[in-house]
């Protein structure tokens, strides 16, 4: 389970095999364990060649997550929170 801040940054607050039960502020993603690292499979993030000096200083993920715990990666996020637009 992951618990969402003011700045809607998540944390991972305790693991379970079921969705269900959540408490407020929480988010149920699914996850898979190999050789002791957890992995919600969001773990990659394509980009047009040339732009990985854009990307470089990333801190954050965005995540969206459906009432199944199914995880999408839709971009990264800088120290501050700002979503960065790639250049064209």
């Amino acid at each position: 389970m992951l618990q969402t801040d003011s700045n809607q940054v998540d944390q991972l607050i305790r693991l379970q095999n079921t969705l269900t039960p959540l408490n407020d502020n929480e988010i149920a993603i699914k996850y898979k364990i190999q050789n002791r690292r957890i992995f919600l499979g969001a773990e990659s993030f394509f980009f047009e060649e040339g732009q990985a000096t854009l990307y470089q200083n990333a801190m954050y993920g965005g995540l969206k997550v459906d009432d199944k715990g199914e995880s999408l990666l839709v971009g990264l996020y800088d120290e501050n929170f700002q979503y960065i637009q790639p250049n064209k």
